[in-house]
């Protein structure tokens, strides 16, 4: 969705398909007049949350059968990162974003499953700033480097950052609002437009 106050027409997109996103240059021309990016899934301006949530709920799901699983919102500032992982800041049903849909799914499941698997679950909230890696969970006021480790154990990991255990939804939520309070805000030439 755009921002409030931002033109609906104001818009660099040319057409989306199922998996291709072409973008006009118009300062271009001829060949170079448009760009085509081609992706596993492209949502248009008028996806609902529950759409995006049911194309990634399988993968979501499987870290429940052991597997990691990393749901990444990359894009330019204003482009709608926040939007689709948390939703807008007054939230309904309808407009949860992916993060809330998937807490709430995951807990259910492990609810479900408890007579034949027990679960334990824990969050960590890291943000990479300025080529730094920095635990917003800490409570000691510390945000000190943090280090990327990869060990055949253990994969990728962090094992400095802070390890929270969880047991519901709203235990995440009280977290992921501690960790957005941490974070490193900073303008950018973006938000100065």
């Amino acid at each position: 969705p755009f921002l409030p106050g931002q033109k609906s027409v104001s818009t660099t997109v040319d057409h989306i398909e199922e998996s291709t996103i072409s973008i006009a240059t118009p300062l271009k021309y001829g060949k170079e007049s448009q760009k085509s990016f081609t992706f596993n899934k492209v949502f248009g301006p008028s996806a609902s949350q529950e759409a995006v949530f049911a194309d990634t709920q399988p993968l979501i799901r499987s870290v429940l059968d052991g597997y990691n699983v990393c749901i990444f919102a990359y894009g330019q500032t204003g482009s709608g990162k926040t939007f689709t992982m948390m939703g807008p800041n007054e939230l309904t049903e309808e407009s949860l974003g992916v993060n809330y849909r998937a807490l709430s799914d995951l807990f259910h499941l492990s609810s479900v499953r408890k007579e034949t698997f027990s679960y334990n679950i824990s969050v960590q909230m890291l943000e990479i700033y300025n080529e730094q890696v920095r635990d917003l969970l800490a409570t000691n006021g510390q945000t000190s480097r943090l280090e990327i480790r990869n060990s055949s154990l253990d994969g990728i990991n962090v094992p400095e950052a802070t390890l929270v255990p969880v047991s519901t939804t709203s235990d995440v939520i009280y977290l992921m609002n501690l960790g957005q309070k941490n974070r490193a805000v900073s303008a950018t030439a973006m938000n100065d437009r």
